[in-house]
């Protein structure tokens, strides 16, 4: 691994003498400090639904797109077109508009009615960024106007499945070549970035599940002398838990969405306007000694038509029921006065 071989590529930027990149959503970015380290292994899991994940990997093909990064998409349900839907950039002029138009956790006309005392206390903007660069509502329709090469594995014509014995031959010689080796000193104008996308790595839908550790352990070993960073999805509640572990210990970056109940959203009512919980379980250190440390931890997100975004959760104070505070309590000591 060759930390100081940084080169200039479109995109990116260089942190402690290492590249660094977007993954699209910018209140993500804030979180793990800026950014995804180059050579970085991203694991995004989401155990109780199936929507969030894909929301956050269209973010990250379309920040690739826009700065002609190469994408490959490895997709072991064979059913769906990987480029389909991927959010269009928002631009300059409509960023503001767009910002203004979220609907706010507390609307102006409505005074606060926990107490009197808190009526004129400021509003916390529970927002981590307010940078938003794609609408998930506008596509982009042409995608051959962007100088990105696009892959996906398996291949259209391929009906063999997806395994990960296969995965990694034929990771190993698209990373070996000159344009996303480190190893290779070509050329710095052939140098590119390449996405990664791997959908329900640890599914039942890969032929080869047994080979599940050995992958992981030959992947991290890979990526680190190569210009590429990787997206995982994950569902981990059907794996056991030495598979849970392994997950963890080969990402760089581990982050659990978890969607929140109609039963627990009826308990909190300030849950009612999020999807789920969004929990950081291991942040990027491969720039610095000790990891970032983000503004909050308790955070949840919230999915809209428009964009994917991550908020501080504020819990609300705690508040009794009113008609006890006119019922006549007894002391303790049984006197009355």
């Amino acid at each position: 691994m060759n930390f100081g071989d940084a080169v200039p590529i479109k995109g990116c930027w260089i942190k402690t003498r290492h590249l660094e990149t977007s993954c699209g959503n910018s209140s993500i970015d804030t979180l793990l400090g800026g950014g995804i380290p180059n050579t970085s292994i991203m694991i995004v899991d989401e155990t109780q639904s199936r929507v969030y994940a894909e929301s956050l990997s269209k973010y990250f093909i379309a920040e690739g797109l826009y700065n002609d990064h190469d994408i490959l998409v490895i997709n072991p349900s064979l059913n769906e077109d990987p480029f389909t839907s991927i959010p269009s950039r928002v631009e300059e002029s409509k960023r503001e508009m767009l910002v203004n138009s979220r609907p706010s956790l507390f609307p102006e006309s409505e005074d606060m009615k926990i107490a009197w005392r808190y009526s004129n206390t400021p509003q916390i903007n529970s927002t981590i960024s307010t940078k938003i660069r794609y609408d998930l509502a506008k596509p982009i329709i042409n995608l051959d106007s962007f100088n990105s090469i696009r892959r996906q594995y398996p291949h259209d014509n391929s009906l063999s499945g997806c395994g990960y014995s296969n995965l990694y031959t034929y990771l190993y010689e698209i990373l070996s070549s000159e344009t996303y080796s480190k190893e290779i000193n070509g050329s710095v104008k052939n140098k590119n970035l390449l996405r990664i996308v791997i959908k329900n790595i640890g599914s039942p839908l890969w032929l080869d599940p047994q080979n599940l550790s050995t992958f992981l352990v030959k992947l991290q070993s890979l990526i680190r002398s190569s210009y590429a960073v990787i997206m995982c999805t994950s569902c981990t509640t059907s794996l056991t838990s030495k598979l849970c572990r392994e997950l963890d210990i080969s990402s760089d970056i581990f982050i659990r969405l978890v969607a929140i109940s109609s039963e627990e959203k009826k308990k909190l009512p300030s849950l009612d306007k999020f999807n789920g919980y969004f929990h950081l379980i291991r942040l990027p250190h491969l720039t610095s000694v000790s990891t970032f440390t983000p503004p909050a931890i308790d955070l949840v997100f919230e999915l809209n038509r428009k964009s994917f975004d991550v908020k501080i959760h504020h819990l609300p104070p705690s508040l009794g029921d009113e008609s006890a505070l006119t019922t006549n309590v007894k002391p303790s000591c049984g006197v009355e006065f």
